[in-house]
C-alpha cells in the first residue's frame, strides 16, 4: 500500500515473473549522464521520490567518480608506459654502450699483450703501450658507470610499476557496474509508478479516506502555524535581547567616548597654552640668532685679518729659521774642520812621539792603533 513518504519501489508491486532487464555494461557506463539530465533522473524526479532518486544521483556520482578515477588512472598508466619505454630505451642504449666499451676494452687488451711483447725487441714502444695502458682504465672506469646507470633504470623501472593503480581502479569500476545491473530498470520504474497511480486512484474513491485526509491536512495547517508562531517569538525573543545588549554596549561606549572627549579636550588645551609659550621663546630664539649672526660676521672678517697676518708672520718666521739653520751648518761645518785638523795635528805628533820613544810598550800602542785604523773601532776611553 503507498503511504506518503513511503518508497516507490518494493519488491510486492513487481509483476509476477517479472525480472531486471540487463543493461548494456560499457556503453551505458561509458554514456552515463548526471541525474537532472537522463531519461531515468526525470522520471524519478516526476514521481516525487527523494528517497529513490537520491539513492540512484548517489549511486550515479559514485560511478561519474569511479570513471574519473579510472580515466586518470589510465592517464597515469600512459604517462608511466610512456617512461617506461624511455627508461627501456635508455635502458638499451646503456647496454650497447657497455658493450661497445667490453669489446673496446678487450680490443685495447690485446693490443697491450701484443705491445709488451714487443717491448724486449723494440723499447720505443713504451711510450704507446703506456697510453694504451690509461685508455684501458678508462674504459674500464666507463664500464662501471654504464653498469650503474642500468641499475638506477631498473629500480625506476620498478618503481613505476608498483606505483601503477590502474588494475584496483578497474576492478573498483566492474564491481560499480554490477551493481548498477542489479538496479531497476526504466521500463520497471514506469511500471510501478502507473501501479501506484492506479492504487492512489482507487483508494481516493473511498470516503474515510478522504475526511481522514482533510483532517490530516488541517492538523497539519495548524501544526504548521503553531510552529511558525513559536518560531516568530523565539526570533523576536532573540531580537530583544541582542538589541539589549547591544544598547548596554553603546551605553558603555558613549561613556567611555564622553570621557575620552574630556580627556582630550583637557590636552588640547594643555597643548594650545604650550604652543603659546613655544612661540614666544621662539621669538626670543630668533633675536638671539641675528645677533649671533651679526656676531659672526665680526668675527669672520677679524678672523680673515688675523689669519692673514699669521700667515705673513709664519712665511717671515720660516725665512729666519731657514737663514739660522744655513748659518748654523756652516758654523758646524767650520767646526768640525777646525777640530778635524787639530785632531790629525795631535795624532801625527802623538805617533811622532810613539815611533821616536825607546820604550817597549810604545810598539804595542802604535800596532794597536793601526789595527783600530784598519778595522774602523773606536778606541775605548781610558
Amino acid at each position: 500500500m503507498y503511504t506518503p513518504g513511503s518508497s516507490l519501489y518494493s519488491p510486492s508491486l513487481r509483476t509476477p515473473g517479472s525480472r531486471s532487464p540487463q543493461i548494456p555494461r560499457s556503453p551505458s557506463l561509458q554514456s552515463a549522464m548526471p541525474l537532472h539530465t537522463s531519461s531515468l533522473g526525470r522520471l524519478l524526479i516526476s514521481m516525487k521520490s527523494p528517497k529513490l532518486g537520491d539513492s540512484y544521483n548517489d549511486f550515479v556520482q559514485q560511478v561519474n567518480s569511479s570513471k574519473l578515477e579510472a580515466q586518470t588512472a589510465k592517464q597515469e598508466k600512459d604517462l608511466a608506459s610512456i617512461e617506461v619505454e624511455e627508461l627501456k630505451r635508455q635502458l638499451e642504449a646503456a647496454r650497447k654502450e657497455v658493450a661497445e666499451v667490453t669489446r673496446r676494452a678487450e680490443h685495447a687488451e690485446g693490443k697491450y699483450e701484443e705491445l709488451q711483447n714487443a717491448l724486449s725487441n723494440d723499447p720505443s714502444v713504451e711510450v704507446a703501450l703506456q697510453k694504451m695502458t690509461d685508455r684501458v682504465v678508462k674504459a674500464q672506469d666507463e664500464t662501471t658507470a654504464h653498469k650503474a646507470k642500468i641499475t638506477e633504470l631498473r629500480t625506476r623501472i620498478e618503481e613505476v610499476r608498483r606505483e601503477d593503480r590502474t588494475e584496483e581502479l578497474l576492478a573498483k569500476v566492474r564491481a560499480l557496474e554490477e551493481e548498477l545491473e542489479q538496479r531497476p530498470s526504466e521500463d520497471e520504474v514506469h511500471t510501478m509508478q502507473s501501479q501506484i497511480n492506479d492504487l492512489t486512484i482507487e483508494l481516493s474513491g473511498r470516503p474515510e479516506l478522504s475526511e481522514l485526509t482533510d483532517v490530516q491536512r488541517e492538523l497539519d495547517m495548524q501544526t504548521r502555524e503553531a510552529d511558525a508562531a513559536h518560531t516568530a517569538l523565539r526570533e523576536a525573543q532573540a531580537r530583544i535581547t541582542a538589541r539589549a545588549g547591544e544598547t548596554e554596549n553603546l551605553a558603555a561606549k558613549c561613556t567611555a567616548f564622553a570621557k575620552e572627549n574630556k580627556d582630550l579636550t583637557r590636552a588640547v588645551d594643555s597643548l594650545t597654552k604650550e604652543n603659546e609659550s613655544l612661540k614666544s621663546h621662539c621669538a626670543v630664539l630668533e633675536k638671539r640668532v641675528e645677533e649671533l649672526a651679526k656676531t659672526l660676521d665680526t668675527v669672520e672678517y677679524n678672523s680673515g685679518r688675523d689669519i692673514r697676518e699669521l700667515k705673513a708672520m709664519i712665511k717671515d718666521a720660516d725665512a729666519d729659521h731657514a737663514r739660522t739653520v744655513a748659518d748654523l751648518n756652516a758654523a758646524v761645518e767650520a767646526e768640525q774642520k777646525a777640530t778635524t785638523v787639530q785632531i790629525t795635528a795631535l795624532l801625527d805628533s802623538f805617533y811622532d812621539a810613539l815611533e821616536l820613544s825607546s820604550e817597549p810598550m810604545a810598539q804595542d800602542i802604535i800596532r794597536t792603533l793601526n789595527m783600530l785604523v784598519r778595522t774602523g773601532t773606536r778606541p775605548c776611553a781610558g
